[in-house]
């Protein structure tokens, strides 16, 4: 945010605050995009510009925000995505110059860690050996009260880890050194220092060429793999976002899902479970139409009399499918003011 609000100053000149009209905030839109900015890059921008003019505006600096109705270019976060294999990552590692390089990458790709962040905020406490599990801090998200995380301690990420405890001397407090941490660590947050950098001379000693976003494609490559084989919302509380965003910034189909379902079959179901849900799917109109027309005195206060054949229906169909299975609209007696309880 640091850099768009500077552009944004620079842009505006020394013209007050207070006088930027939305004509001004279309045409500094513009300039980015003549610039030659990709499409997200300018959509960022303009979303700075339109929180810094939201805190002016409840300071009352400004009477409306100019740049709420500014359109945002059309993005496409797909462009930049690359997925890491892990037959790349090994590469990667035995090109990392020590072991805190090698666990960097390793936390990154194996377990979605945020670069410089989440990675650099770590400590041997925060190491719980004896439960394969790993907390994270997350500077992030720790605004919106979620301070930290727990993972597991994945098995391609443990060798790693105990190399690095192996080497660290006896004291440290945080597992990487203190000279990465002050250096990633500027006035307003946490940055790149040249950790980037670094990293994209590793991935050219590997034999590979630099992708984009380098540290944020391993962790969306790390998202992406375990997406396969676990609940995406298990996942997206491991990696700290939510499935939406999992599924518009990180998760991409993999090569190795695409060859798992060129021989996949879908499981077979037993028999009479396929026999029952037919049967359901057939009689279901016609209980709950038949259940509907019946009439039972609504001063008799009793639930009607299950049958074995109502009975597998009401099994394999939620509550909200017949509400009126069991007992008579009349029983609960007429509506009053209350909104309707879901369910009832």
């Amino acid at each position: 945010m640091r850099v768009g609000v500077a552009k944004l100053v620079e842009f505006l000149g020394s013209k007050p605050i207070s006088s930027v009209t939305l004509g001004d905030a279309t045409a500094y839109r513009d300039f980015l995009t003549a610039s030659g900015l990709r499409p997200s890059t300018v959509a960022r921008r303009i979303k700075h510009a339109r929180h810094l003019f939201h805190e002016a505006q409840k300071k009352g600096f400004v009477q409306a925000n100019v740049f709420q109705d500014v359109k945002l270019p059309p993005q496409n976060p797909a462009e930049r995505r690359h997925y890491v294999t892990l037959e790349d990552t090994q590469r990667l590692i035995e090109s990392a110059p020590n072991h805190h390089w090698r666990l960097l990458i390793a936390l990154s790709r194996y377990a979605g860690l945020r670069v410089p962040s989440e990675a650099l905020s770590l400590r041997w406490q925060d190491v719980l050996w004896d439960r394969d599990s790993l907390v994270v801090p997350s500077p992030k998200t720790e605004r919106a009260g979620k301070p930290y995380r727990v993972i597991p301690l994945f098995p391609l990420l443990r060798p790693y880890l105990e190399e690095a405890f192996e080497r660290a001397d006896e004291g440290d407090e945080y597992i990487f050194p203190a000279q990465w941490r002050q250096r990633s660590q500027g006035p307003n947050g946490w940055i790149n220092c040249n950790l980037r950098t670094q990293f994209e001379r590793i991935i050219r000693r590997a034999g590979l060429e630099p992708w984009p976003r380098v540290w944020h494609n391993l962790r969306a490559s790390a998202e992406s793999d375990l997406a396969q084989d676990f609940p995406l919302a298990t996942v997206a509380r491991w990696f700290g976002n939510s499935p939406s965003v999992a599924l518009k910034h990180y998760v991409d189909p993999t090569d190795t899902a695409f060859e798992r379902a060129v021989h996949w079959y879908p499981q077979k179901r037993p028999a009479t479970e396929q026999t029952i849900t037919t049967e359901v799917r057939t009689k279901c109109g016609t209980v709950c139409a038949q259940n509907a027309a019946q009439q039972i005195p609504a001063t008799t206060g009793k639930m009607e009399k299950i049958t074995p054949e109502v009975s597998k229906v009401r099994d394999f169909l939620p509550l909200s499918a017949c509400p009126n299975f069991n007992l008579q609209n009349n029983l609960l007696g007429p509506a009053g003011f209350e909104p309707a309880t879901k369910g009832l």
